[in-house]
């Protein structure tokens, strides 16, 4: 996929977009194609399928165990600090 980007990086978004919308028909329950294909759309300025590629990629990411794509470092459940190790901060 990296050499994909190497085209948007080489200013040639409708050769990008081609192969990303080939990508997205090859593999149609992968998040990350579709992704990458809201990527290529948003490349040459397409706002409305780039949405309807984000809008396609949300539920396969939640169905996906292991995402692709980092997770916010907050969303991981965390141990509340106890009162007495906030009060001993000061």
């Amino acid at each position: 996929m990296y050499r994909l980007y190497n085209l948007l990086g080489q200013r040639r978004p409708k050769d990008a977009l081609a192969v990303f919308q080939l990508n997205a028909w090859a593999h149609p329950q992968s998040a990350n194609a579709q992704d990458s294909l809201a990527d290529g759309y948003l490349s040459v300025h397409d706002k409305e399928n780039a949405r309807a590629a984000v809008q396609r990629e949300f539920p396969l990411r939640q169905l996906t165990k292991h995402s692709t794509r980092p997770r916010n470092r907050h969303s991981w459940p965390r141990k509340k600090p106890s009162f007495r190790a906030w009060s001993s901060a000061f």
